[in-house]
C-alpha cells in the first residue's frame, strides 16, 4: 500500500502521513513518518552508546610489577576502595594469585 505524501511545508522538512497500516519503523497509522536525512541516523538508535565519564586503568602485580590487567572505572565517583586496595588476581609470571593494585599509564 503506497504512502500519500504531504504538502511541502517550511517547517517539515521531508515529512510523509501513513494513510495505511502498513508502518516503516515504529510509525502507526495516521502519525508523522519522517524520512531518515543518512545512515548515521538510521543506526543511531541502532549502535550501543558509548559509556561516558569512564577511564582505563591497568592493574599492577605488586610482585612483579608486570601490568597484567586493564580495567574501566567511573572517573566521576573517584577510585573505589576496593580498586584502591587492590584485587587478588592471577599473576601468570608467578603461577599464582597476588595482589594487584591500580596504576594510571
Amino acid at each position: 500500500m503506497p504512502l500519500a505524501e504531504a504538502e511541502p511545508c517550511a517547517k517539515m522538512p521531508r515529512l510523509a502521513y501513513l494513510v495505511s497500516g502498513g508502518s516503516p519503523g515504529t510509525a502507526r497509522m495516521g502519525q508523522a513518518y519522517r524520512a531518515p536525512a543518512n545512515a548515521a541516523e538510521i543506526f543511531r538508535d541502532v549502535m550501543a552508546k558509548k559509556k561516558a565519564n569512564r577511564e582505563y586503568v591497568w592493574l599492577q602485580c605488586s610482585e612483579t610489577g608486570e601490568l597484567n590487567y586493564r580495567t574501566s572505572i567511573n572517573v566521576r565517583g573517584g577510585v573505589p576502595t576496593k580498586l584502591r586496595e587492590g584485587l587478588k588476581k592471577y599473576c601468570p609470571r608467578l603461577r599464582r594469585h597476588t595482589l594487584h593494585k591500580v596504576k594510571r599509564k
